[in-house]
């Protein structure tokens, strides 16, 4: 686990360390905020099929550019059974079909 400290961090990790899938804030804190990291990643030929989960305060409504929405406070089960779900699901981000 890699901790980024805003939107702009996180773009530069994901980016260099290409990992399996992205759980971040949908909040940052400051441009850009998750819904655009997400949004790069997707015009990102190598990260556009990374799998995305958000863990968030805010109400985000339906996002389907990500394959999970955690509310916070986060229970460490839920968090563990979206994880577990997205990687055994071998779930990718599709252009083609908002997932």
């Amino acid at each position: 686990m890699v901790e980024a400290v805003d939107g702009g961090d996180a773009l530069l990790k994901l980016r260099d360390l290409r990992p399996s899938l992205a759980l971040m804030d949908y909040d940052f804190g400051g441009p850009p905020n998750g819904a655009q990291v997400v949004a790069t990643l997707r015009q990102d030929l190598a990260l556009r099929g990374l799998p995305v989960v958000f863990a968030t305060g805010s109400n985000v409504g339906h996002v389907t550019s990500v394959q999970g929405v955690l509310h916070k406070p986060v229970d460490p089960a839920d968090l563990l059974a979206m994880v577990a779900s997205v990687l055994d699901r071998g779930e990718r981000h599709d252009p083609g079909n908002g997932h």
